[in-house]
């Protein structure tokens, strides 16, 4: 019995020294009142006129420290019997206290209590100051180094403070050992090591005062499988999508695969076959091998028209008389045009794996009808070149719409021409006076004339096109060609667009985030050679203004490009237009050499390759 009391006395006496002991050390820091008093200036309480409960207003003690970094909600404020509350606003520690207050305890964990009299009695609706000097805390720091297996992969590593409500720290990057370290306060911290298809380590690290650094190791198990997809059924080449991304064609060997079982593949070999799509799963440590079979989705079909018709199919020319080749099944609006007739329609059906044939009307001819008729009668007609057997007078029926040249060919008179339009169920007349011939001898009529060479360069222009290369945009360019030599103005409207971080003036000391965009205006001299009847080559030399803009900043640039603009012509007054150039940037603003610096983008808008595509209507 007299053992266990003794026993029993000295652990009650051990349990005391131990709550003394932390007790000592949890004092073992302090804390002062600097200074506290009335700032006149300061109308803080008086505008919020927080009701204290008592039919008064609050007044209010704005508390600071100094040292910045210092956390001033683990203060905690007792005017004994008066109410007071606590809120941290733009950086200080507010107290809201009732009037009349005139002394207050002042606690924080691990430090001295103060009890502290204010110099003068509190007043409501009265703002005050008070500055803490705070003593800062010795921390034993340690090296804290994280060692990870495999090295090679990347590994991320987070770590926080146990107990804590922040979310891990980033510390970044393992380096090709697997290592990376950090001095740190001792303490328990929590840890997340992560990588790319590997399972995510989480662990827990305590560390103590030491001379020697902290190693952690680390081994990451592995989460990945692969995926193989085989030729097995004629798909070479299919493209192959995994969750809406294309990673390959047919036949494909993935990379490692994290684990999952919720894989979407599909396989897409143009629109003759109809999508493949399925589930699956990657398994730890295996090969996952699938050998897709497409089914069929089209049917051989032809389509034939006379009159050497242009066959459209949902549009698109298909050639003339006659097309063959594959369909996807489905419906198709079949039209087959000539010029100056009314166009034939049809609509088809194309069932899968059905081969058919379908004949589609000729276009039925728009016509007009033409009266001949000539001074001295009896002249022999042409149209078009082609003698048709008639005399004049004449009333000639069923003549395509539009445009014909008429030539009269009579015996020791001149041949006649003239060029008329015919109108659709109209008569149009032709007359024409013969002069003699003065012993010349009649013939067929001559080949049409041709203006002159100046006349067909003679042209103005409106283009609109699209800009690809180092720079991307939307323009428009109006120009001409005066007899070969070529003159041009244009704008441009970018479509790239650039987000930088970047100092924008000398006065600033932290880097902004501004989103700049391009606009470009200028002129273009070439001269046109002529390469056949529809293609004409233009070297070109231009200038021009290059302005970039963000909501807090501009510059600019003088630019000089080189390049051949190549015009195909269509019809006669639509062409389409090719134009790769060169642009140098000739001159720069403060703002723009700044940006093309910090961008190779940006930079780029002036200098580089481009190339532009669109379409010419000459006038």
């Amino acid at each position: 019995m007299t053992f266990n009391m003794k026993r029993l006395w000295f652990l009650m006496f051990l349990m005391q020294f131990t709550v003394c002991w932390n007790g000592i050390k949890a004092q073992d820091l302090k804390f002062r009142v600097a200074e506290c008093y009335l700032d006149q200036q300061d109308m803080t309480a008086h505008e919020l006129a927080k009701d204290d409960g008592d039919g008064a207003i609050y007044a209010i003690i704005k508390v600071s420290t100094d040292n910045e970094d210092d956390d001033l909600s683990q203060f905690l404020f007792d005017f004994n019997y008066l109410k007071s509350s606590k809120e941290m606003r733009d950086g200080e520690l507010w107290v809201f206290v009732q009037r009349n207050a005139k002394n207050v305890t002042i606690r924080r964990e691990g430090y001295k209590t103060v009890r502290y009299s204010l110099p003068q009695t509190v007043k409501a609706g009265k703002t005050y100051r008070m500055v803490l000097s705070v003593e800062a805390p010795t921390l034993v720091q340690r090296v804290v180094q994280f060692k990870v297996t495999p090295a090679n992969e990347g590994a991320i590593v987070k770590v926080k403070a146990e107990g804590s409500n922040d979310s891990y720290q980033l510390w970044g990057t393992v380096d090709a050992q697997g290592c990376i370290d950090r001095l740190m306060p001792t303490g328990v911290y929590l840890y997340e090591v992560s990588a790319d298809s590997y399972q995510t380590a989480q662990g827990k690290l305590t560390l103590e005062n030491g001379a020697d650094n902290h190693v952690e190791q680390v081994t990451l198990k592995p989460n990945f499988g692969y995926l193989v997809i085989t030729d097995d059924y004629g798909i070479k080449g299919a493209e192959v999508y995994i969750n809406n991304r294309k990673v390959g064609t047919v036949p494909y060997k993935s990379g490692r695969m994290e684990c999952r079982n919720d894989y979407q593949l599909m396989i897409s070999n143009g629109e003759l076959f109809k999508t493949f799509e399925r589930t699956f799963e990657i398994r730890l440590g295996e090969t996952t091998t699938l050998s897709p079979r497409l089914e069929s989705n089209f049917a051989e079909t032809t389509i034939q028209v006379g009159n050497d018709a242009e066959i459209f199919i949902n549009g698109v020319s298909k050639g003339k008389s006659i097309w063959k080749g594959p369909l996807r099944a489905g419906v198709y609006d079949v039209e087959c045009r000539l010029p100056h007739h009314v166009s034939s329609k049809k609509q088809i059906l194309v069932k899968s794996g059905e081969a058919e044939t379908f004949v589609v009307d000729s276009p039925l001819p728009i016509e007009g009808s033409l009266y001949v008729t000539s001074t001295p009668s009896g002249a022999q007609i042409y149209l078009d070149g082609k003698d048709l057997g008639l005399k004049t007078p004449k009333k000639i029926d069923h003549v395509l719409t539009g445009e014909h040249r008429v030539s009269l060919v009579l015996d020791k008179y001149q041949q006649v021409e003239q060029t008329v339009h015919v109108k659709q169920k109209e008569i149009t007349t032709v007359e024409a006076r013969l002069s003699p011939a003065d012993g010349q001898k009649p013939g067929k009529p001559s080949a049409p004339k041709t203006p002159s060479a100046k006349q067909a360069a003679t042209t103005f222009y409106l283009q609109p096109s699209f800009l690809l290369g180092s720079n991307m945009g939307v323009g428009l360019a109006v120009g001409t060609f005066l007899s070969h030599f070529n003159i041009e103005a244009y704008c441009l409207c970018g479509l790239a667009k650039e987000t930088v971080y970047w100092n924008n003036s000398s006065d600033s000391l932290i880097p902004i985030e501004e989103s700049y965009q391009n606009i470009q205006i200028g002129a273009k001299i070439g001269w046109g050679i002529s390469a056949g009847s529809r293609l004409r080559l233009t070297p070109q030399a231009g200038a021009g203004l290059l302005a970039v803009r963000a909501s807090e900043s501009e510059g600019y640039a003088i630019k000089g490009s080189v390049g051949v603009r190549a015009d195909y012509r269509l019809s006669k007054s639509f062409a389409l237009v090719v134009a790769p150039e060169y642009g140098l940037a000739l001159s720069k603003s403060n703002v723009y050499d700044d940006l093309s610096a910090v961008s190779s983008k940006i930079k780029g808008w002036a200098n580089g390759f481009n190339c532009l595509i669109g379409v010419h209507f000459s006038f």
